[in-house]
């Protein structure tokens, strides 16, 4: 952004796109040089300076920095996106929910890479943006986030002080002693001034979050300044003898919270048990509607959650000793209070939370494909899911329910087209369900099954190939050979042996498949589809074109039976029909089933979704084995604009589609235009080969 989009243009105005998980820190003070610093290293004309790192130790008050800054500043921005960096799943999600509010088409089932590709191309395009990553840990993760062109402005929060790659490092370092002190006064509402002050402000290192904590805990006990220091003096031995050491931060942030919990637990033992189980759940916006009403927490707890006014009372109570954050709808808490919280409870407190948090998660939830509200409430749920899961399986707690947590969540994020984070989910969900059902369990066989299809996704076939054969070695010995979840594994399988080269092995399973849908489910069933269009595109590679035109007609008329006349699978098998019809010479015919496949991707999924760069494609070639040549190279500039914009320009879709307009060219006698795209195809695939060489 130029230096012309400064504060003259106010701080009123919200800006149209705005995702901002925290409100206001009420209580904020000092900071002037770092913020104005910051701002001047955003705005100035150099854009190495516009992605800014704020790094330092825990508790000095990254976040909070961050946050004010974005409040100051909102009205000279028109996007402001917050993201928690911290897990790399759900920053991914949390940046793909920005391209629907940018109001981009984001068709089901679209690879979340795909869709972080457009952000940053769109967000390329402009210069009205902020972009905050909170807490991120490398530059490798955060990477991929940001856009190349960085005319907007990027604010990073993290305890690593490596980011000169990407960002310019900015240390925070504590408070200075005078904002120390207008911090507690303004934090505790006194108004007279004395040694104290000065005196505490040392003892907790004027760290923001320290200071935070013994202002409210003066603040709700209507103590003084000095009977807090004489408390927190007088403990100071014992705690670091009897509180166990996480190393996350400074004795001092960890002694004002041990205060602050102690004091909690004398007043409020309910409390006290709900900030427990927070510290269980993944301490960041935990929303209220999970702790409603669930069932199975440990005495105590379960009369606050089915209470309304106990838990709202619960929750103001560890508000007032700023151990969390009432945000309305969620309630958040810093993730080191969460460390504390943990450390200081005894082991078998420690699994009786892990417990009740994982069964929490268990009960909730739950991943419907079918049912896309599902997929926004998974969305929310999912940072819980995964530290609800990793907190079970370090006390060895509730396999049940953490194989359920962990498989839910691997099958949302494959629908996401997250397959490596899905693969690792099910990897755990696999090692932890042998454990716990035993080798030959049908759990562990749909677990297996599920890991198999990611390991194909991610091009492991043989790794694929293996989960497979495990899946359907239980179903054989529990089943048999004619159970439907066998037949799809069998499915699963023949689809692996067919991208692995072994079209023979291929058309067996997909035989084989085929048979026990058949006896199960009729002939009309959409199982019946899939395995049928899978079996007839084996069939074209094997050149038996009579054969696999069979098919496609049986898998079409499935699937208008089952899905209507528009549904993007219908177009999927209309595309194969047509390959089929292309390669018997039947360009007309080809040409027919393109275009039909073409009008349903565009209504479905909008006019510039790589389906409908491929139907551009093949339409082009039946265009231009019929001789329509002008129609074809329009069908085909299409493709390539598509392309460009999915993926931008150095990639191996892009090189193919330059190679197929070239080929065209050489045909119109337009031989400098052919030989520019020919150049440029064969630049473009080295250029990948060579990038594909050095990740090896």
């Amino acid at each position: 952004m130029s230096a012309s989009h400064d504060l003259d243009r106010g701080t009123a105005h919200q800006p149209a796109v705005w995702h901002l998980p925290h409100a206001r820190n009420e209580y904020f003070s000092g900071r002037e040089d770092e913020l104005a610093d910051l701002r001047k290293s955003l705005v100035s004309h150099d854009a190495l300076r516009h992605v800014q790192a704020v790094w330092g130790l825990g508790g000095v008050g990254k976040t909070q920095l961050a946050l004010e800054y974005v409040y100051r500043h909102k009205g000279n921005y028109n996007i402001v996106w917050w993201m928690g960096a911290d897990e790399p799943s759900n920053l991914a999600l949390t940046f793909a929910r920005l391209a629907t509010k940018l109001g981009m088409e984001v068709p089901e089932g679209t690879p979340l890479e795909d869709i972080r590709q457009a952000v940053r191309r769109s967000l390329n395009q402009r210069e009205d943006w902020l972009l905050v990553f909170d807490n991120a840990a490398s530059v490798e993760e955060l990477r991929p986030y940001l856009p190349n062109e960085r005319r907007g402005h990027v604010i990073i929060t993290s305890r690593n002080p490596n980011w000169d790659q990407i960002a310019r490092p900015f240390a925070l370092r504590p408070l200075k002693r005078v904002e120390s002190v207008d911090f507690l006064m303004k934090r505790t509402g006194k108004r007279k001034v004395d040694s104290a002050v000065g005196a505490l402000a040392q003892a907790l290192g004027d760290l923001p979050l320290a200071l935070d904590q013994a202002g409210a805990c003066i603040s709700q006990t209507r103590t003084d300044f000095g009977g807090y220091l004489r408390q927190f003096e007088l403990h100071w031995g014992e705690l670091l003898r009897d509180v166990r050491q996480t190393g996350d931060y400074p004795d001092s942030v960890q002694m004002t919270w041990e205060l602050a919990c102690r004091q909690v637990q004398d007043e409020s033992p309910r409390a006290y048990d709900l900030m427990s189980l927070l510290a269980y759940v993944g301490c960041d916006a935990v929303p209220r509607e999970l702790l409603r009403g669930a069932e199975g927490l440990p005495e105590g707890l379960s009369d606050i959650v089915s209470d309304e006014a106990l838990m709202e009372q619960a929750i103001q109570t560890l508000a007032n000793y700023a151990l969390i954050r009432d945000e309305g709808i969620t309630t958040s808490m810093h993730r080191l209070v969460g460390n504390l919280v943990r450390d200081r409870l005894a082991e078998g407190q420690q699994r009786m939370w892990a417990d009740g948090a994982v069964k929490l998660l268990a009960d909730v939830f739950k991943f419907d494909s079918q049912d896309l509200a599902s997929w926004d409430y998974c969305a929310t749920l999912l940072p819980h899911a995964l530290a609800s899961t990793f907190h079970a399986e370090a006390n060895r707690v509730a396999p049940r329910a953490t194989v359920d947590v962990l498989e839910n969540a691997g099958r949302y994020l494959a629908k996401r087209a997250q397959f490596e984070e899905a693969r690792g989910l099910f990897e755990r969900a696999l090692a932890l369900a042998t454990d716990f059902y035993g080798e030959t369990h049908p759990r562990v066989s749909a677990i297996a099954n599920n890991l198999g299809r990611m390991h194909r996704q991610i091009g492991n076939l043989e790794e694929a190939k293996a989960c497979f054969q495990r899946s359907l070695s239980i179903d054989h010995e529990v089943y048999g050979d004619t159970d439907p979840h066998a037949a799809s594994v069998f499915n699963n399988l023949g689809i692996a042996m067919h991208e692995s080269g072994d079209a023979k092995a291929a058309q067996q399973h997909f035989e084989r498949a085929l048979q026990v849908f058949e006896k199960t489910y009729g002939a009309d069933h959409p199982k019946i589809a899939h395995v049928v269009n899978n079996l007839g595109y084996v069939l074209i590679g094997n050149g038996d074109l009579e054969a696999a035109r069979t098919h496609f007609d049986r898998a079409m008329e499935v699937a208008r039976m089952t899905y209507g006349d528009s549904h993007p699978i219908l177009a999927s098998i209309m595309v194969n029909q047509g390959i089929v019809f292309r390669t018997m010479g039947e360009a007309a015919a080809a040409k027919g089933m393109f275009e039909k496949a073409l009008e349903i991707h565009e209504a479905v999924h909008g006019e510039t979704h790589p389906s409908v760069s491929r139907d551009c494609s093949n339409l082009g070639l039946s265009l231009q084995e019929m001789g329509m040549r002008e129609p074809a190279l329009e069908q085909f500039e299409r493709a390539l604009k598509i392309d460009r914009a999915l993926y931008g320009e150095q990639n191996v879709s892009v090189a193919a589609r330059l190679a197929q307009l070239g080929r065209l060219l050489l045909e119109m006698d337009n031989e400098p235009a052919a030989r520019r795209c020919f150049i440029r195809s064969k630049a473009i695939e080295e250029a990948c080969a060579g990038a594909k060489a050095s990740q090896s």
